[in-house]
Formats: structure tokens, sequence, C-alpha cells
């Protein structure tokens, strides 16, 4: 492929940097007439080669050829490119070369990429035949193709690679066509990687070869987001070149004679075409469905706190930001859903420079804070470009390493500037700067303040969280005392100190100042291009000049300057703005004057000169701040501002959590039910077996097959077993196949007698499932009884081998009205130590599970699908009533939950219209188990469990952390949905201990202080009816003082109690029936709408208050002192 005349890029010395002598016949470049007069392939070269020119940055180019010799062993073995190359029609093993001409010049009016094409083709065909239906790789003579590109401007470019390797899989997919256009079939969404052809002699420079690599690099970057490097090639009739590109930028090798070594070669080709997405330099925890050649959904997966990895679902098959640069922080943030909340999150991937510290450090301090983003989970340490290009210790010079980091955060509105009035926007303003002071306190600098990182709440916010501050890529720590840089931030919100830094020996360190003045250019972007309404209009002529010489510091400074001293509005800007928020832009312009001048003139001064002044500084933030809230609250109040901030429907479903594990989650979720999966991994002498069942993994040691080939024949015949017991599935479920799809199925239960009872199955796949590999992996199936043709649902769980089996409570449950009643079980059906082939002697860390079936009725859905509020107060009351009848028992259920009680059938009697379900973590009265916060699900754990990590001898759990329980299920539903049944966004309450469940000291405080409130929010008494408003301020107000009580009790020895906890037990039935009074009394209030009472809106400020009801020493507990 010809190219247009040499443009040198300098490459800085190096010992690492190649300098090449220029000799014909070698990959070099030599300057000629010819040459020059030769077109480009790519039309627009010149302009792209602009686009790239800050992505090269100082290139390394590598001295020998270790690197391009040490990539890729493991995807094919010698043994296996041996015989390739022995029986392969475009290698000659007597020549030692592969067959393509010496010369490729006589070829040049012909097409000289056909015998590339044929060489490239033979080793991917060979080694990938026919890939899978999912995973393919194919060779494809490109350099007559346009493949376009797509950038952030309306131009529209487009480049021509000699040859492309075209992939499909899960990170794959076809190039974009409009409709009714015909369909491209290659682009650089679907491609693995480029080479460029050039004869020898007549080849472009480095530069150009550089440029070009970049070009098609940066493509594969922008349509492939989940690219970490690039690979590609340059090759000639005798040398090979491989360049590699990532978030540190480019890197290329001498040029390597690939006829010399045909295996490096090969292994060079099967790499950048692997079929392992990994190797080509994809991040395979994000994952696509293909449906029709496009990405119509996907998964990102990213680690829980406890390690564990939480796959998430992509609600956008692109990132909504996306940074196109190559070299850099390159930024890109996916829209993601919790699968066990169903939230709406944001996925942060970026690439640090190894000498700043993590974001995650910076939100983790930020948790909890107010108009501050909030961080979920983080992966801080996920890659680096150091291990990508394979440096070991030492690196060469002008290579800056990049750490991946992965933040999952919490989603919140849209940026700043899509307000729709101008109070939504001064809250949002207020809230962010009152959340950026409370980090200040814990000593963060957040050094970018821009519109970019400023969001608003989520529709419907309440104070403190109607403007979110994001992004602390750049941020650092007040201790250390960081100068003000100007080079540093967005420029056009960068402070006039930072701005003029560099004029100065020792420029005064960032601090608070700095960023309120970019808070106050925030404001001054918004006011001076857009109205009052969101509406944009021409940029003033101070923001225009701000822009346009942005790349001049100090000039930038200077009008800046030149702003601050002017005490007046452009006129249009007053024309489309309310009068107090341009009173509050000259108020703030008018505050941060002067002490930019203060500052200006200590920067003039020594260290040592200034060291009091400087700390005068620092020690008046909190005033600094409070001037610019009030001036912000001031404006707020006026009613020109006008406004409400309308409610968001969306809802926040708490449930369990599913864990997932990489390797073998895809087998149980595909052959369910699955009692164990084993894996074999292979290399080219030797074997080892992965088994995974419900107590985890086990592997065994390597073994050489070759020399046991008979354990390995076995080995493989078992993986294969046509009996289907022995790969690990559960033969008691089979299904009828037609067209290779499952379309029913039956379920056979062992009674008693040893009889088998055969249900069939009302659908093919459970309707629930548990996708954990280890743990109770919880499956339930419904089906149909063949004698009664009753519906009827079926159990799997695996309990570990110390907790009794669901069984035993549900037999004692029998008869027990508004709790499940089992028709039928298998106790122990399996075990995991029998899997292993365990004997009586366990491994340590060892946990045995077994396997219960249990056949239960069937019942309605989920509480949470309540129609009315009558219908919920019902479904409670004979939850509760039924509850009361275990505990007498002898029960304690221990996980109270929503999860956990279901609706009765359609016309349930009375007793019957609520039912509490899921024995799994229960236990006996008289075993006197302790709370414990590690029991049950976190938002309804009363608060005794929740602090029973702070106490040395935990009072037992009983029915009073149970009536607890099921009061925070009264108030997840009526803080988050109405009385219909609708969701709304939840109340902060609730917010707040959904945040802070995995802070069980935390959550424990907040319930407590939510015990201590004698109302609830006026948006939720609006939402509901005023007897069910009263019923959850008395269930509140009973459990308040018990809870006290309890809690006072536990601080004490056993010895010291007494046995004075019985008296709780003592007075249960007083407990229970108080309970079951109140909703008796709510429902029959709902009975009679007339004699609901109507909310006053004006009272408590907003909120809703009720008569605290009295509670007798009889009730609370008989004899406690």
């Amino acid at each position: 492929m010809l190219e247009l005349p040499p443009h040198f890029f300098p490459l800085p010395p190096s010992p690492w940097h190649f300098h090449f002598v220029f000799e014909p016949s070698t990959m070099l470049t030599r300057s000629s007439d010819k040459q020059k007069a030769t077109a480009t392939p790519d039309p627009a070269f010149d302009a792209q080669k602009r686009l790239v020119r800050s992505e090269l940055g100082d290139a390394i180019g590598l001295e020998d050829d270790s690197f391009i010799c040490s990539l890729y062993h493991h995807v094919a073995p010698e043994s296996a490119i041996d015989a390739f190359l022995k029986k392969s029609r475009f290698y000659s093993l007597a020549q030692r070369r592969w067959k393509i001409p010496r010369s490729c010049s006589k070829l040049i009016d012909k097409n000289f990429h056909t015998p590339f094409l044929h060489v490239f083709s033979s080793i991917v065909k060979h080694f990938y035949p026919s890939s899978t239906a999912q995973v393919e790789r194919e060779v494809v003579d490109t350099h007559t193709i346009d493949l376009q590109h797509r950038e952030a401007s309306s131009v529209v470019h487009h480049s021509r690679p000699g040859l492309a390797i075209k992939a499909e899989g899960p990170s794959f997919q076809r190039p974009y066509t409009e409709p009714g256009q015909q369909k491209l079939k290659i682009g650089y969404s679907n491609i693995a990687s480029c080479i460029n052809i050039y004869v020898d002699g007549k080849e472009p420079s480095i530069s150009d070869q550089l440029t070009r690599a970049t070009i098609y690099a940066r493509q594969i970057f922008i349509h492939q987001p989940n690219r970490r490097f690039v690979r590609t090639l340059v090759i000639s009739e005798q040398y090979v070149r491989l360049f590699h590109l990532d978030r540190s930028g480019a890197q290329y090798t001498p040029p390597f004679d690939f006829h010399d070594d045909p295996r490096a070669f090969v292994r060079l080709v099967l790499g950048i075409s692997s079929l392992n997405e990994s190797d080509i330099g994809l991040d395979t925890s994000i994952q696509w469905t293909i449906r029709n050649g496009r990405k119509v959904g996907g998964i990102l997966k990213a680690h829980s706190a406890d390690g564990e990895d939480i796959a998430y679902e992509l609600l956008a098959t692109s990132p909504f930001f996306c940074d196109d640069s190559i070299r850099g922080r390159s930024t890109m943030c996916w829209s993601v859903r919790d699968p066990i909340s169903n939230e709406d999150l944001v996925v942060k991937d970026s690439w640090r420079t190894e000498d700043r510290m993590s974001e995650h450090l910076f939100m983790q301090d930020a948790v909890g804070i107010p108009g501050v983003v909030q961080m979920v989970t983080c992966e801080p340490d996920r890659c680096d470009t150091k291990s990508l290009r394979r440096f070991d210790h030492s690196s060469p010079a002008g290579f800056r390493n990049r750490i991946e980091t992965r933040v999952v955060m919490k989603a919140y509105g849209k940026s700043i500037r899509k307000y729709t009035s101008a109070k939504q926007l001064f809250c949002a303003l207020r809230d962010a700067i009152a959340g950026h002071m409370e980090l200040f306190k814990k000593g963060i600098i957040h050094r970018d303040v821009s519109l970019q990182n400023v969001l608003l709440g989520k529709p419907g916010a309440e104070p403190g969280n109607r403007g979110i501050l994001i992004d602390f890529d750049i941020s650092t720590l007040r201790s250390l005392k960081k100068p003000a840089d100007g080079r540093l931030g967005t420029r056009s919100y960068v402070s006039v100190l930072a701005l003029h830094s560099s004029r100065f020996p020792h420029p005064l360190p960032h601090d608070h100042l700095d960023d309120l003045e970019s808070f106050l250019y925030a404001l001054l972007h918004i006011m001076f291009a857009y109205d009052s309404s969101g509406a944009a209009h021409p940029a003033d002529a101070i923001l225009s000049h701000w822009e346009k010489n942005g790349d001049d510091l100090n000039w930038l400074g200077v009008l800046k300057e030149a702003y601050l001293a002017r005490r007046f509005v452009p006129y249009p800007v007053k024309q489309r703005w309310p009068s107090p928020c341009v009173d509050l832009i000259l108020a703030y312009a008018a505050f941060v004057r002067p002490l930019v001048q203060e500052k200006l003139a200590l920067n003039e001064l020594t260290p040592a000169e200034r060291s009091d002044q400087e700390e005068a500084f620092a020690s008046r933030y909190i005033q600094h701040y409070t001037h610019v809230l009030e001036l912000e609250q001031k404006k707020l109040i006026r009613s020109e501002l006008g406004g409400e901030i309308s409610l968001d429907d969306d809802a926040f479903i708490r449930s369990l959590y599913h864990h997932v594990a990489d390797n073998a989650v895809g087998n149980f979720l595909e052959a369910v039910p699955s009692c164990l999966t084993r894996i074999l991994v292979l290399t080219e002498r030797h074997a080892r077996l992965f088994h995974f069942d419900r107590s985890g993994a086990q592997y065994a040691p390597v073994f050489n097959f070759h020399d046991d080939p008979h354990r390995f024949v076995r080995l493989v015949l078992g993986l294969s077993s046509l009996d289907e017991s022995d790969i690990g599935l559960d033969s008691s479920i089979q299904y009828t196949i037609e067209d290779g799809r499952k379309v029913g199925g039956t379920l056979k239960v062992r009674g008693p007698d040893n009889q088998d009872a055969l249900y069939t199955l009302a659908a093919p796949n459970p309707f629930f499932c548990d996708d954990s590999i280890r743990g109770r992996s919880t499956t339930c199936w419904s089906v149909r009884d063949p004698i009664s043709n009753e519906y009827l649902v079926v159990g799997d769980s695996w309990r570990s081998k110390d907790r009794l089996s669901e069984h035993v409570f549900m037999q004692t449950a029998i008869g027990i009205p508004g709790v499940v009643q089992m028709v039928a079980c298998e106790p122990d059906r399996c075990d995991t130590r029998s899997l292993r082939g365990f004997g009586d002697s366990l491994p340590a860390g060892f946990r045995n599970r077994i396997e219960t079936r249990i056949v239960m009725k069937t019942y309605a859905k989920s509480i949470r699908k309540y129609t009315s509020p009558r219908q919920l107060f019902c479904a409670l009351r004979d939850a509760i009533a039924g509850h009361m009848e275990l505990f007498k028992r002898g029960t304690i259920h221990r996980d109270i939950s929503l999860q956990n009680v279901l609706l009765g059938n359609p016309d349930a009697q009375p007793g019957y219209r609520g039912v509490l379900i899921d024995f799994d973590i229960s236990t006996l009265r008289h075993l006197n188990t302790p709370v414990n916060r590690h029991m049950g699900t976190r938002p309804y754990l009363s608060v005794p469990a929740l602090h029973s990590g702070s106490v040395s001898d935990p009072l037992p759990h009983d029915h009073l952390d149970e009536l607890e329980s099921f009061l925070y299920v009264l108030v997840h539903i009526m803080f988050e949905y109405d009385s219909e049944g609708a969701a709304h966004t939840p109340d902060e309450d609730f917010h707040d201990w959904e945040v802070y469940r995995d802070d069980c000291r935390r959550l424990g405080r907040l319930k407590q202080a939510y015990l201590t409130r004698e109302y609830v929010a006026r948006q939720v008494s609006k939402r509901w009816p005023s007897p069910c408003v009263d019923l959850i301020i008395a269930y509140a107000a009973f459990m308040r003082p018990l809870v006290l009580k309890k809690l006072k009790l536990s601080q004490l020895e056993p010895a010291v109690r007494n046995g004075r906890e019985k008296v709780f037990a003592a007075n249960l039935d007083e407990h229970y029936n108080h309970i079951l009074n109140l909703f008796d009394t709510a429902i029959e209030a709902l009975d009679h709408p007339d004699t609901w009472e109507v909310v006053d809106d004006s009272s408590d400020e907003g909120r809703s208050v009720r008569t605290q009801p009295e509670f007798s020493e009889e009730i609370i507990g008989r004899g406690f002192e």
C-alpha cells in the first residue's frame, strides 16, 4: 500500500527509543520523488493526522523483539504450530519462508495484498476452524473498503486498512446502517485488528506508520467501548512490526523478520485474532447479547464489597459518556440496573496515572454526605498499562503507567444545565456547595468544579440532594497542600490564582476559595448563556473571550480579574433572569473579589513570610461557605423564583443478593437443576479438574495426561457421560424436548413410604432461582398435582449441615392459618460431602450442605402487589397472627421481610389473607439463639440485632425482634408506595436505611431515630388514608420503649440480667394482641371512609403528626424493673 510523503513526529531520546539507519529492502523509510507522487488510499489523511496527533505523545520505540516474541504463547502449542507449518500450502519448510514474493514491486499494478491475505487466512482458518455459532474470526481484504469513522464533529471520515480481522462475538456488532440502506458487513465495530501492507523500500516514515495505526486504533476504541488496548501490524515482504496502543499512548517494535521465526509469527497472528477476547484487548467483564448481528442488551460485572461479582444489566448498549481520546483518563460511564434492588446506577471506568490517588478513596469519605455523589462499590486496581506492555520493575523513560478503576455509583438527574426553572438551578448549586463544604471538612479538595461536574438531583429530591457534585478524578487531600495549578481542571472554571500560578515560584495551595470561585464561574456560564427557563442564548462576550483565550493561562486569569472588578451584569443577561438571580451573582462576585486580590498579594511572599496569613484563610473556611450559602438561601426564598420540584415515580425495590461465579455459573443456569459442575483446564501436557457445587469450589492437582492416558480417557468420558447424574444433573426432573427446546416436563418427589409422586411442571423453568453457586441456592418450581390437578410449589434448597432443615418448622406449622402449608418433603436428598467423595474426615474450611425438597401449597403474589390499603393491612395482620401461633409452638422465623410475606389467594377467608413463608434460617425458641446482625434481610432487622456486634452477650432473638421487623416491612411499603400500590420516590428515612445497609451500627442508630419520631413525612401521609398513618405511628410508639429496654438490658452481663429478659416472653400474648388490635382498628376504619381525618398540609412544616397513644406498663412488660 503506497502512502503520502513522510511527516516526522519528534521522539525524545531514550534508551527505549529505536532510531533507524535507513537501508534498502528493510522496513525503513526511503524518501523519493516517486514516493511523493503516490496517492494515499485513505482520503483526508492529513485531517485525520491532526485529530490523532495528541494521542501519540511520546511513543515508545522498543530496541529489540523481546516484546513481540513474548506474546501469545498460550494460544497454540509449538507442536501444533509445527504441524501446521509442515502441511501449510503457504509456508515452505525447504526455503524456511512464507510463500510471499520476495519483492511485490512488480505486482503493484495488480493486487499485492492477495499473498498476504492467503497467509493470514490460512493461519486463522487452521487454528480457528468455523469457530462457534457465536464467536468467529475471518481475515478480510479491506484496502478498497471505506470503513466509516465516528467523530464528535459533523465531519465524516473513513479509512482503509490493508487487511482486517473481522470478528463475531459478545463484544462485536455489525456496523450501523440507516434504515433502507444496504447493510455493511465490516466496520470498526467488528474488527479485532488491522494490518497494513507495504512494499519494501516504498513504505512511509515510522511516524506516518504510527499515525495510521493510531487512526485505526482510535476508531476501534470508539466503536468497541470495552477495549483496553489495540494491537495492529505493519508488514512487508520480509518484515513485520507491531504497534501497541493503550491508555498510556503508543509503543512499537523494531522490524521483525517473520520468515526467520515462523512460530512467533503464527502466535502473533493468532493473538491479534484470538477467540479469547481478553487476548485482543477487550475487557470481558462487559458482554453484550447479540441479535441479528447487533447489540441488543448486555451485562457489566463489578466486584461487590465482599469480593463477589455482581452482574449489572446494561440499560443501553453504549456508554452515555465516552472520552474519545486513547491516551489519558479515557473516562467511560455506563447506565446499569442493579439485579437485586432494581435500582438504576452509574458505572464509571477510568484510567488514572500511577502517581495520582484513586477516585474511590475520596468517594469512600463522601459516603453519607448530601449533595455529593454516593459510591455503591468499587474496583480500584483492575488493570494497568505497565502489565499490558509487559514492563517489569523498570519502565522506559517518558512512560506513565495508568491504572484502571471502576466505580459503581448512585444515579441522579441530568447535568445542571438541564434545569427548567431558576429555583431548580439555584437549589442544585446551593446543595452542591453545601456538599463541597462537608467534603472540605473531611480534608478533601475537589479541584475540578465545573458545569459538567454538578448534576441535578433526582426528581423530588429533598433539600440537601437537589444538586450533586461528581467526579473526583483530580481531587487531592488538604493535608498535602498541593499548589494551585492552572493546568488542572476545566479551564473556563479555574480560579484566578490557579491561572496565575506559573508566575510565582511558590504558589499558594489550592484551597476552598479556589473551588468556591469555580462555582461562581459555573453560575456565570449558565446565566450568561441561558435564560431562567433553561433555553440557550448566544453567549455573552465575556464567555466568548474566556473560551477563545483558554490556552493562554495568564491572559485568561487577567480576563477573569477584569470580570470580578465589574459591578454590573450585561443588560441582555439582566433581561433574561429574575432580579434575585442577578442580585445573587453580583453579591457572589463581590464576595470573591477582595479574597482573590488578597491571595494574589500573598503569592508574592515566600511560604515563611505568609504562613500566618495563609492559616488565617484556612481557619475562616466555615465563614466563607456560610456566606455563600446564605446568599443562595436569601435569593431562594424570593417569590420570583417560583417552581415546585415534582416527585419521581421510580421505585427502589429491594431483594436478596445474587452472587455470580464466572467460570461455572453458565453451566448452572443452562442446566438447572444441577448438583455440581466439573470443568477441565488443559495445557499442552497437563490437566486440572475444577469441581463446583453448593459448598463452593475445589480443584485437583495437575497431572500429566500423556503419562496417564487411562485416567484422562475416564475423565473425558465422565465429563461427557450419557448418564446425566454423572455430569451433575438431578435426574428427578426430566424435560420433554421438541425441536431442541424444553416444552414441558415432570418432577419427582419421594414420599415417606419411598413411593415417588410424579408432578407435572407448569413451566419448563423455575419461577425463582438464586443464581449463586455457593449457598442455599434456592430454586422454586410451579407444578401441578396429577391427582387433584391442584397447583403447588416445589422448593429445592441446600442448607448447611449445622442448620435445622426447613421442613422441621413447616411440620410444626401445619394447620396454622397465615403460614405456608407443606404437602410433602424430602429432607436429605443429597449432600456436597458425598458429591466430593469425602469420607468421615473433612478438609478445613469445608461446610457440608444438604439438599432439601419441599412441596407446598400455592398462594398469590408478593405482598408488595397489593392494590388497596385494606388488602395490605389484612395480609400483614393475618401473617402476624400466624407468626404468633408459630412462636407459641416454639418456632422463631428470623427473616421477616417484604419478600417473605405473600398475599393470600383471591377471596381468602380471614386468617389466610396473608401468608408467611421461608423458614431457611428459622430456629427453635428453647435454644435461646442470640440476635445476630448477619441473619435476615438487613433493612428489616431489629435494632437489638443490628447492635449485636457491639455487645459481648446479645439477648436471645425473640418475638419482639420479629414484631419490629413486621413494622419495618410496613415502613418500606408506606414510605415507598401509595395506598393503591403505585411506587414513589422513597422517603429519606427508608432511603438512608438502604444506603447504610452494610453499616449495622449506623443503620441501628437510624432506626432508633425513626422510632423516636411521632410523625410521618407529609408526602407519605398524603398518599395514605389517615387510619394507615395512625397505625404506623402507633405501631412505632409501641415498639419504642420495648426496644430501648432491650438495648439497656443487652449491655448487662448475663449474670447481672438475672433472667429479666424472660419478662418479655411472659407478655408475648399482650404484645401480639396489641399489634393485632391496631390492625383490626385500622381495617375497620378503612371500611368507613367518612371517618378518615383530612391531612393538614400546613402542620409541622409539612409533616403529618398524630397523637401518640398511651401504653400501660402491663403491655410494655410487667415487672421489668
